[in-house]
């Protein structure tokens, strides 16, 4: 069995002076599955407005008490997404044209027949829906924009730019500020801001005091609990009005306050969405996140420039002793081979001179000698060597230890014994 999904019901805000027909139009559209709430005072329908979300307004165009032209615009500085249709008994071209420059997106001309105006209501609503997803789609785009730049560079600065610009499209602000703490949280900062004080109020500190940090608690639990965040009402009334009035959501990062990002409407009377409200949490967690991830992406690099600054002093140490060693070395080589070349010397002389009547026993020594000589001469060459050994790559190769032991035990069983 298949189970229907029923979809709400779409409401409508009545307005008309005559009584009568007032009440008609809202049973009549009752019956045809609109929820409708009629007022014959413009006035009091702006102020049920105020308190109760609707869908589309429908107006009588001549009121006494305010024309529906001026009820619709007045309607849509409260609610900037209600759609508005307005009744006429005037078919004109002139009337149609004011109603369309007046904010309508319709009109129905009176008297009424229904079958008239169900096809201008759904008209209207329909439109209504796709200005309210093109709205989600620019809020859902900025936030997406903001993550773009985050993914690309965990700039600061960069941060803060992009998450002004996205709270700019998403609430259609007149101003839009960050706040950042400084001095380890016990003051604020506004880091960056939009609009026609920013010039004057950027760099603006403020203390955050005991009645800040209950704030706070309170509008980072109503923003993240799922059973408060029907009524985030901590966002509105915040304690920094006097700077920034509107208002304020707190930007966390792995639950810490990475700052506070508040904003206040283009229009004095616009009633914040709770959709808005929602987009702009969204908006503040990301770029708490944001920052939150650039600050210890900032530390990451002082440490590491710290390190690479150590590694080149090391390394100038090591070269700088490196370059003794070589010179010591090249020192003590010339030392050693001026008296090897002495000895060498005398024993090829003595050899060459004497050694016809030299005895077995004594030519072996004098041989021994001058394969010490040559011993040693190899000994200075490879600690020049080993010397060099900072200036050039390290070369591997195998070797055969059992060749090695050999020929240690070859070279101890030669040395004279006492």
């Amino acid at each position: 069995m298949v189970q229907r999904v029923s979809l709400p019901r779409a409401r409508l805000l009545v307005v008309d002076d005559e009584t009568a027909q007032m009440k008609a139009l809202c049973d009549t559209l009752e019956e045809e599955g609109y929820a409708t709430l009629g007022f014959t005072s413009a006035r009091q329908a702006l102020e049920c407005l105020t308190t109760q979300e609707f869908d589309l307004v429908l107006t009588d165009l001549m009121m006494p008490e305010m024309d529906g032209i001026a009820l619709l615009r007045a309607a849509q500085e409260i609610d900037r997404d209600l759609a508005g249709v307005v009744m006429t008994g005037h078919g004109t071209i002139d009337t149609a044209v004011q109603a369309m420059q007046g904010g309508a997106l319709d009109y129905i001309l009176k008297p009424f027949r229904l079958n008239a105006v169900l096809p201008v209501l759904s008209k209207a609503l329909a439109t209504r829906r796709l200005q309210t997803e093109n709205i989600q789609l620019r809020e859902t785009l900025s936030i997406y924009e903001l993550c773009v730049a985050i993914t690309h560079g965990l700039d600061r600065e960069d941060v803060l730019e992009k998450a002004l610009d996205a709270a700019f499209q998403l609430t259609d602000a007149a101003e839009v500020a960050i706040l950042l703490p400084i001095e380890g949280g016990t003051r604020l900062t506004v880091a960056g801001m939009r609009g026609p004080r920013a010039s004057q109020l950027r760099g603006t500190v403020v203390d955050s005091d005991e009645q800040f940090a209950k704030w706070l608690a309170l509008a980072s639990w109503e923003l993240s609990d799922a059973e408060a965040s029907g009524n985030p009402r901590s966002v509105f009334d915040h304690p920094l009005q006097g700077l920034c009035p509107g208002i304020a959501m707190p930007m966390l990062a792995r639950g810490e306050m990475a700052g506070i990002l508040t904003f206040n409407s283009v229009r004095s009377r616009e009633r914040i969405t709770l959709g808005q409200v929602k987009a702009l949490g969204v908006l503040a967690s990301t770029a708490g996140s944001a920052l939150g991830a650039a600050s210890l992406w900032k530390q990451l690099r002082a440490a590491n420039h710290e390190l690479e600054q150590r590694v080149q002093e090391r390394t100038r140490e090591l070269e700088s002793a490196n370059a003794e060693l070589e010179a010591f070395s090249y020192s003590v080589s010339h030392d050693l081979r001026a008296p090897l070349r002495v000895v060498d010397g005398y024993c090829q002389m003595f050899l060459a001179e004497h050694g016809a009547v030299v005895g077995a026993d004594a030519r072996k020594l004098l041989e021994n000698a001058c394969d010490g000589v040559n011993r040693m001469g190899e000994l200075i060459e490879s600690l020049l060597t080993f010397s060099r050994f900072a200036r050039q790559p390290l070369e591997k190769r195998r070797v055969n230890p059992a060749e090695i032991v050999k020929r240690a035990v070859a070279q101890l069983r030669s040395e004279p014994r006492n």
